[in-house]
């Protein structure tokens, strides 16, 4: 089962969260199509095309009521910024790996 059909509750007010919860949907649908096209491309099939959740982080979007600092929520970016030639492509991912969507 998915993250967001899962009953996964994500805190806040549900209508103030629907413009960032579909633009998140629409970024990991993205990241799928691109994957596909990239990898399709002699020139270009060597590029990782990844989508990250850094977590819960304090930073102004939150009003630094996160609970992973900066340099906690950029680890799986720096990691997915850092695969080699035969990491994944077209997945969203977090510190522990996969996540579905």
């Amino acid at each position: 089962m998915s993250l967001t059909s899962a009953g996964t509750d994500f805190g806040g007010d549900a209508d103030l969260r629907m413009a960032y919860s579909s633009s998140k949907a629409a970024l990991n649908m993205l990241t799928v199509h691109y994957a596909k096209a990239f990898a399709k491309s002699d020139a270009y099939s060597h590029i990782k095309i990844n989508s990250a959740t850094p977590g819960y982080t304090a930073t102004d979007m939150t009003g630094h009521r996160g609970t992973r600092t900066v340099a906690e929520g950029a680890r799986v970016i720096v990691a997915l910024a850092t695969l080699p030639d035969d990491g994944p492509t077209g997945g969203f991912f977090n510190d522990d790996g996969t996540v579905p969507w």
